[in-house]
């Protein structure tokens, strides 16, 4: 049997985001992260169905989100609105969903590499290299945290740097 094709899959899960039962559409958006190559096709489809009326869909669509890397990067306004969202469940998988588009969270870790304590330092520098290539924007600032007080914030920064690549 022939593996299925984006181009014919892709659409037809867009589609079923619309499905009156909010268990398909919510499936269709989980099934849409598997073809993250279609993700201009992808993630305004999803940024649509956070305005769904169902909050399992909406949730569904901005923990789809999540896993679109930079692609995700214009759905950014759309998950902040979504912070606010009337329901616990969809706030949450907003919530995660920024922490995981470099767009919003390389900038926030950046600023944290300046945090007075060094266990956020730290983890700042541990997340920038978990981006890789999405984070060589911060590369100046880690090179400069070498030069951290901490052992500890040091040595994650130089971690971080071998997974950024030049």
């Amino acid at each position: 049997s022939a593996k299925p094709q984006a181009d014919d899959v892709v659409p037809a899960l867009v589609k079923a985001l619309q499905h009156t039962d909010s268990q398909v559409a919510s499936r269709a958006a989980e099934g849409l992260v598997k073809f993250q190559a279609r993700g201009e096709v992808s993630v305004p489809a999803l940024v649509n169905s956070l305005e769904d009326r169902r909050p399992a869909v909406r949730g569904a669509a901005a923990r789809a989100l999540g896993y679109f890397d930079e692609v995700a990067n214009p759905a950014i306004p759309a998950l902040l609105r979504a912070q606010a969202d009337a329901d616990l469940g969809v706030r949450y998988e907003a919530t995660n969903a920024l922490a995981s588009i470099p767009g919003y969270a390389v900038p926030r870790l950046m600023e944290q590499l300046g945090a007075s304590d060094p266990q956020v330092r730290a983890s700042a520098a541990y997340s920038l290299g978990r981006f890789g290539g999405s984070a060589n924007v911060a590369v100046p600032m880690l090179t400069a945290a070498l030069k951290d007080t901490n052992n500890v914030v040091r040595s994650t920064v130089i971690g971080a740097l071998e997974r950024i690549p030049d």
